[in-house]
């Protein structure tokens, strides 16, 4: 492990450990509070990340053989070739489900990277959608203008996505929500009306709560998971245009996948908070 900002939320239970019984485990960290704090670590080292890295390389190659040499030249043209492979592939799938039309989650997210700006700053909370599509397919230049999950909150997504407009007032901010998340803290909504702050919103909308399907089926609570009017959002499902419109937030529905990069380009241009809903097409189904 090297330091470590998760880009994707993992989400496990013993006996299914992700780390095998039989691995030997090297943790560098600049935070001695997380050096051996979920898994002991055979080695752990404390400095600054690029530093550490950089003395570990020089140090090794000072001692590998030429044969050490050529076989780390190999895993690693190994290691792209497949990365290269897995990338043209998950770009394949994602054109194929935009030119479908549908409002699918690989497409809502191809759409979102079609027209997202160089500057632009995604929000996600959304495990409804393909989070990490921008970094699978080697579409995110600037992780830095990306923030995800990291952890078991929720409903955080909302009133984090205002700070970032406050903080970066010069950079569209574009808050791709699921309909669970974004009602934590629906009243954001109020507030980006109320002090015209503009956020752009995506609620990716498929009419329940996917984290706690995801979470239930992980842990085996088959239960739970029986009573789904308690896990959805349905009967009556919400409609977000009109709960928008009623905190003072301009509101769109799209119907495809090309109505909604339209709608999120002239969402960035207007200067004002905007709202799309997103019907999903696809929902959870495992």
């Amino acid at each position: 492990f090297v330091g470590l900002d998760v880009m994707v939320l993992y989400i496990y239970r013993e006996p299914n450990r992700p780390l095998p019984e039989t691995a030997r485990l090297i943790h560098i960290d600049s935070d001695p509070r997380q050096l051996g704090k979920n898994y002991a670590a055979d080695v752990a080292i404390l400095g600054n990340l690029r530093t550490t890295l950089s003395e570990l390389g020089q140090a090794w190659r000072a001692r590998a053989t030429e044969d050490e040499r050529a076989c780390a030249a190999r895993r690693r043209q190994n290691w792209e070739a497949q990365l290269l492979e897995v990338r043209g592939q998950l770009r394949e799938q994602a054109a194929r489900a935009f030119e479908s039309g549908k409002l699918e989650p690989l497409a809502v997210m191809e759409a979102v990277r079609r027209v997202l700006p160089d500057e632009g700053v995604l929000v996600l909370e959304a495990t409804s959608v393909q989070g990490t599509y921008l970094e699978q397919g080697g579409w995110l230049k600037n992780p830095a203008l990306y923030f995800g999950h990291r952890g078991w909150a929720l409903g955080w997504g909302a009133g984090f996505a205002i700070g970032v407009k406050l903080a970066w007032p010069e950079r569209p901010v574009l808050a791709i929500l699921g309909d669970g998340a974004a009602l934590y803290g629906v009243q954001a909504l109020w507030t980006t009306a109320h002090y015209r702050i503009p956020v752009v919103w995506l609620v990716a909308n498929n009419r329940e709560y996917t984290i706690l399907k995801t979470c239930a089926n992980v842990m085996g609570l088959r239960d739970i998971l029986a009573c789904s009017d308690t896990l959805e959002i349905r009967n009556p499902e919400i409609d977000f245009v009109r709960l928008a419109q009623g905190f003072g937030v301009e509101a769109l529905r799209p119907a495809n996948v090309r109505e909604l990069e339209e709608m999120l380009t002239w969402a960035w241009s207007s200067d004002q908070p905007v709202l799309l809903d997103v019907a999903l097409s696809a929902v959870w189904d495992r």
